[in-house]
């Protein structure tokens, strides 16, 4: 997926130390998220949740509480999409992302 793609590209040039290539990359694939890509994704939530760190690693409050906000929302929209309460808090639960996502408290303001 485009959308991945950009993340993983933003993800790794910010490991390199190319700060504006990565946050480049991060609102691409942000813009890409939020213009439909999303439902391509498996789980858009750790897209989210990647560019989310980026923006906070660059002191970008808004912009990081955006992408997490979009996190929430989207970890939200799979999850309800589970009909077992059971098998919806092991989706909860078992993947560190949204683990992450349900412990910050930029998802939800």
């Amino acid at each position: 997926n485009g959308a991945s793609n950009l993340v993983l590209e933003a993800v790794a040039f910010w490991q390199i130390g190319l700060r504006q290539p990565a946050l480049n990359a991060s609102r691409a694939a942000m813009h890409a998220l939020e213009n439909g890509a999303a439902s391509a994704v498996t789980f858009p939530q750790r897209d989210y949740l990647d560019c989310a760190r980026l923006f906070t690693g660059a002191g970008l409050n808004a912009e990081a509480a955006q992408a997490m906000h979009s996190a929430h929302r989207q970890m939200t929209i799979l999850a309800e999409r589970i009909s077992n309460p059971e098998l919806r808090a092991a989706y909860l639960q078992n993947h560190p992302f949204n683990v992450e996502i349900t412990a910050s408290d930029l998802g939800t303001g």
